[in-house]
């Protein structure tokens, strides 16, 4: 049996290097255009010509060129160039250097030693202290941080930081405790466990996007790119819980555009697409409002009239646990990360200054995309970032979402759902900053970074999209077609984050001119 499997080994791998070959001369164009702009952009960055990173920006240009070559299914084929281009997130991306990854990682060791949820007293603030260690080297470049010497230890240590993680559960650092486990029982070091640890991010996050592209439905495009955001697959490469929480965000709006073109939706997948809620009330709550979703299914889909008051019963269940889920986050955030937040006392003082409030929140989200967009661009604790480069991204996304025809576009009732509910999570990610972190005097909305609304954009993508206008009938593309166009479409996805790989190098490992 070794012998046939080994054969069967040698043959994969032969028909593999056969493909990649086969596309290497047929995407030359492609190749030449990515080594071309990874060096244009590190030009552009302001990189030193006679001080140049070579290693790291040829691992780069061979990464990315196998990304290029990669065929198969467009599912199969994103999946894979996410775990590409990730793994490199995962090896460059300094210590701890991701957004509030500190925090993130000391609550990984700590589910890893058996704890499902927080401490209730200060004293108990005890993790492995291999967090302590790396905390001393933090923003250091892991290859020069000497963590690869430091063996993963057992040994306790007091670091409060991972408190802050209070209104996620355990689910979504599962992924990257695994990564620990595994560095732990073979004994491996601390730069072992952060590097596993983030792989199994990157994986997990990566499967999820390949299962929500499979059921999208002819929307695989608009999908596929938002999933290959750069800050979407940065976050993914480490131990940040949004990794999982975007994954699970875009899997939800592909089972629901995948409901749309079913006849016969039952209890089982009303109940999968529940839980899955359930659990996103516990990583990202106001992603919650992701159930609203299952209203706005016309009811000729149902196999039942029973399933509808199935769907209003599950609503109302995930309503009740997501509000338990509240109380219990919110009580740890007020008692031990922000003493000066109070939510009800500021609640209160909103509703008596409503005029003032009603007015700063228009203006809030009038401006919120012209704030926001930088943010989605800016890595590391928001210390660097695209600049310009960023409204290139702008007009190539917004095609994306407004003008490729989407084969079996949603219904306008569905439509306007995806809208509605988009809206509602944007509204709750608001209100949650605004309750959970300012004083109660404060109107402000602290905190709001752009990478919370990855599953917003999808969102509208789904609902704004008006290529049926200049478009009234669906284009037809023959296979062949079809393949150039999508990928033109994840070639120029994957430039950008070769851009911000480009970028991270640069700011770590290079010298700027």
């Amino acid at each position: 049996m070794f012998v046939e499997d080994f054969k069967n080994f040698l043959h994969f791998t032969q028909q593999y290097c056969l493909s990649v070959a086969v596309n290497v001369k047929k995407r030359w164009k492609y190749l030449l255009l990515l080594w071309l702009m990874v060096l244009a952009i590190y030009v552009y960055l302001g990189g030193s010509i006679i001080f140049i990173p070579k290693t790291l920006l040829i691992i780069t240009g061979l990464i990315g060129s196998l990304a290029v070559c990669v065929d198969g299914k467009i599912y199969n084929k994103v999946c894979i160039m996410i775990i590409l281009m990730g793994s490199i997130f995962a090896f460059i991306t300094p210590v701890l250097d991701a957004p509030d990854e500190n925090a993130h990682y000391s609550r990984a060791l700590y589910i890893s030693e058996g704890h499902l949820y927080l401490p209730s007293k200060p004293k108990e603030f005890q993790v492995s202290k291999d967090v302590v260690i790396a905390d001393k080297v933090m923003k250091t470049p892991l290859i020069k941080s000497g963590l690869d010497k430091v063996r993963t230890s057992s040994d306790k240590a007091y670091y409060p930081q991972f408190v802050a993680t209070n209104a996620s559960s355990f689910v979504p650092y599962l992924p990257q405790v695994v990564g620990i486990l595994i560095a732990k029982v073979l004994g491996l070091s601390v730069f072992a466990s952060i590097v596993l640890g983030r792989l199994s991010n990157l994986i997990v996050y990566s499967l999820l996007v390949r299962l929500a592209i499979k059921k999208s439905n002819g929307k695989e495009l608009l999908f596929s790119t938002i999933a290959m955001m750069p800050m979407a697959v940065y976050l993914a490469s480490s131990f940040s819980t949004d990794g999982i929480a975007n994954g699970l965000s875009i899997l939800l709006l592909g089972m629901f555009c995948s409901f749309i073109d079913q006849s016969n939706i039952n209890m089982k997948h009303i109940s999968i697409f529940a839980f899955l809620c359930l659990l996103m009330a516990t990583i990202k709550l106001p992603y919650v409002l992701l159930v609203g979703l299952l209203l706005f299914i016309p009811k000729k889909k149902f196999k039942s009239r029973h399933i509808y008051l199935y769907i209003i019963s599950a609503i109302v269940f995930v309503a009740i646990i997501s509000f338990l889920w509240l109380r219990l986050s919110s009580g740890i955030n007020t008692t031990q990360v922000n003493d000066v937040a109070n939510p009800v006392e500021k609640l209160k003082y909103t509703l008596t200054h409503l005029r003032t409030f009603s007015l700063f929140s228009f203006r809030e989200i009038i401006n919120l995309m012209p704030n926001l967009l930088p943010s989605l661009f800016t890595f590391g604790w928001l210390s660097y970032g695209l600049g310009n480069l960023i409204w290139f991204y702008l007009l190539f996304i917004a095609c994306i979402i407004f003008t490729i025809p989407q084969y079996n576009p949603l219904p306008a009732f569905s439509k306007f759902g995806t809208l509605l509910v988009g809206f509602g999570i944007t509204l709750g990610i608001l209100m949650t900053a605004y309750l959970m972190w300012g004083k109660v005097t404060e109107m402000s909305f602290n905190g709001i970074q752009g990478r919370y609304f990855i599953g917003v954009i999808l969102s509208m993508g789904l609902a704004l999209n008006v290529s049926h206008i200049y478009v009234p009938a669906p284009v037809v593309l023959t296979n062949e077609e079809e393949e150039r166009r999508d990928s033109l479409v994840l070639f120029i996805a994957l430039l950008f984050i070769v851009m911000s790989i480009v970028l991270t190098i640069l700011e770590y490992y290079g010298v700027k001119a």
